[in-house]
């Protein structure tokens, strides 16, 4: 692997410096559609650098709703921020009660909606209504990264031509990195250093000990087992805004598996320090053992077993699922959502790894404390 752009020049640059020294095609400047104006009457958003801000017009939308509809409903959890631009909207307590309404221009006009998460009120719009529509992780992001005078978001994914090959943006929506304080973020994103490969180069081999956790810029890699005896199986191929290496990271153990670039690839790379300090104890939720047997018998939440099936012949948990750890990541589409996934092996280990795969692939997953042992389980 070699070294492509600073990463400054990549995520952060100085004022009036330029980062890809040529101006962007004309079907990007197509997607900023948002005037710099429509931020001005809004506090939170005047707080951003000029820079910060052109960045965060291009990925936030002009909405309408027309009268009657709901902007959000009480107790519904949204990705995104609201700012009222035009109409009038009112407030709806769970009860139905009304609590209050809001017009555009009105002084508490210029504060975010909703105010809290998940909202207490539901946003019920009395005539037709334009809102400015804003990823709510990104905006945190860039607030706290705004407010150096010296230093602003630079033109990331300046690369792609639409909004879904942004990789920053995409990162940022993945639920495991929403449930991030914006701190962290900032700092992981600071703690990276940038890499490149060229097609068909090795990024990580299965069986070395885990050393970097990665993030794809641009370019796509190819998830490769190896098996003894059998031609290489692609589990999977990970492309702009996807992450891998967290395996060996959360469970202390060799790589199980290979990743290859399958063209050239650029890449942010976090330490194994910085990881543990930064990421892994965020991204491991463990429960006791009758917190989660609770939790089973409710029927809310099921065992799932990520161990190989020779290992979980001799014990494991009645009824539990068992999907191995390799295979989690191609299976995972087959797990009916609105349930939580309490991951188990022997050790805590590789639940940990699989709970970040499923909380990553927007299911919701945790660990049983330690694993199964010390634990009376079924032979």
């Amino acid at each position: 692997m070699t070294g492509f752009k600073p990463f400054n020049a990549i995520l952060w640059h100085k004022k009036g410096q330029s980062l890809t020294g040529h101006q962007p095609a004309t079907r990007r400047q197509n997607r900023m559609s948002i005037s710099l104006k429509l931020f001005s009457p809004y506090s939170l958003l005047r707080g951003l650098s000029s820079q910060s801000a052109s960045q965060l017009a291009k990925r936030t939308k002009l909405i309408h709703r027309h009268g009657g509809d709901y902007l959000f409903r009480a107790g519904e959890h949204s990705a995104y921020t609201y700012f009222l631009v035009s109409g009038q909207l009112a407030f709806e307590a769970p009860t139905g009660l009304l609590s209050g309404h809001l017009s555009a221009g009105d002084t508490a006009a210029a504060e975010p909606l909703p105010g809290t998460s998940p909202p207490q009120v539901s946003a019920r719009c009395l005539s037709d209504v334009a809102c400015l529509s804003v990823d709510s992780a990104l905006l945190e992001v860039m607030l706290s990264w705004g407010r150096d005078p010296q230093v602003d978001v630079g033109e990331v994914g300046a690369h792609t031509a639409t909004a879904a090959d942004d990789w920053m943006l995409r990162l940022l929506q993945r639920r495991t990195f929403q449930q991030l304080p914006a701190r962290i973020l900032q700092a992981m994103f600071l703690r990276m250093s940038p890499v490149s490969a060229n097609s068909g180069e090795m990024l990580i081999r299965q069986s070395e000990s885990g050393d970097y956790f990665y993030v794809i810029v641009e370019g796509h890699c190819r998830v490769i087992r190896e098996v003894p005896g059998h031609a290489p199986l692609v589990l999977a191929t990970f492309g702009p805004g996807d992450c891998f290496g967290e395996d060996s990271l959360l469970s202390g153990t060799p790589r199980n598996a290979s990743v290859q670039a399958q063209n050239a690839v650029k890449l942010l790379r976090l330490s194994q320090a910085d990881f543990a300090q930064l990421l892994g104890s965020a991204w491991t939720r463990r429960l006791g053992f009758d917190a989660a047997a609770g939790r089973v018998a409710s029927g809310t939440a099921r065992w799932l077993d990520v161990r190989l099936p020779s290992e979980r012949a001799g014990r494991h948990l009645p009824d539990s699922l068992n999907i191995p750890l390799y295979r989690l990541r191609s299976k995972a589409a087959e797990l009916p959502a609105g349930t939580v996934y309490i991951c188990v092996c022997d050790n805590g280990r590789s639940s940990a790894v699989a709970a970040f795969i499923l909380a990553h692939l927007g299911l919701e997953a945790c660990v049983l404390g330690n694993g199964l042992l010390n634990i009376e389980t079924t032979g």
